[in-house]
């Protein structure tokens, strides 16, 4: 039988105070504030979960990027339509830089803003398949692992990989985003369309390749002068962005580390600093 002077089981708050109550079993009722509450963070845990419901667009992106880097203009334009538009096939940036930890950090800053799961890691450190191309598997497990195996979490998060000069790498990525849809990961189908890929190299030999087409090292770097350094042009075709990379200047990494949560995949950041902090 109800009680006639109830108390929500929450709040406290008695049904004079808050107006009618919903029973549940064995007297247990709540109000209707705490419902709203509920329901809030229900949505909010959503949302966290599904970030592809996000209303993400490049603008709103490079204003948050601006926030953590000064400079870098050149990438984060490529960075914040990458991120805005990566369910459209313009999700793989390209970066170029000797620095490693200036591409690092970026991609890493992408993540954070888009409160996805992110991991790092170098062409050297992935497997090889016994016909001697490069296995990026790996890369997508560790993804799912900072996503906390939260399939939607990782098929929406940011994938850096080092390395992008070498011919293996570049076949090996061009055959995952050619399937454009579930790649089997220890069995799970991870779908790959909506992954940012984010790709690191130097690509020696750039400069001169840039000079001899008769154009200047400051100019956005083209297609055309890629492919004269040996960069598959297949591979080329499928990046939404190219863009140079200088080393991060001291406020910019203050500012990174201080706001990116860098606990999940820590490691291949900190070493990435420690790199440039030895002269990279």
């Amino acid at each position: 039988m109800k009680r006639l002077n109830a108390y929500c089981s929450f709040c406290r708050k008695s049904n004079t105070e808050v107006g009618p109550l919903v029973e549940g079993p064995e007297e247990v009722y709540i109000c209707s504030e705490c419902i709203q509450l509920c329901q809030s963070i229900i949505d909010q845990e959503r949302h966290r979960r599904n970030p592809s419901h996000r209303p993400f667009g490049p603008t709103l992106i490079r204003e948050k990027l601006d926030q953590f880097v000064s400079g870098q203009d050149e990438a984060k334009d490529a960075l914040a339509l990458a991120g805005g538009y990566r369910n459209d096939g313009r999700g793989r940036v390209l970066l170029i830089s000797p620095s490693r930890s200036a591409k690092v950090f970026l991609a890493r800053a992408l993540a954070h803003i888009l409160e996805v799961p992110f991991v790092a890691g170098d062409s050297r450190d992935l497997v090889k398949s016994k016909h001697g191309s490069v296995d990026v598997s790996p890369l997508l497990f560790n993804l799912l692992q900072a996503g906390e195996f939260d399939l939607e979490a990782a098929q929406q998060g940011v994938v850096y990989v080092d390395g992008a000069e070498r011919q293996d790498v570049q076949t090996s990525l061009l055959r995952l985003w050619q399937e454009n849809t579930n790649h089997a990961v220890k069995g799970v189908p991870l779908a790959v369309r909506g992954i940012l890929f984010v790709c690191g190299g130097n690509f020696v030999g750039l400069d001169e390749a840039i000079t001899r087409l008769g154009r200047h090292s400051e100019q956005p770097v083209t297609v055309e002068e890629l492919t004269a350094v040996g960069v598959q042009p297949d591979w080329v075709g499928c990046l939404g962005g190219i863009a140079r990379v200088s080393p991060l200047d001291e406020t910019s990494l203050e500012r990174i580390v201080h706001w990116v949560d860098f606990r999940v995949d820590a490691g291949p950041a900190e070493s990435a600093a420690a790199d440039d902090r030895g002269g990279s």
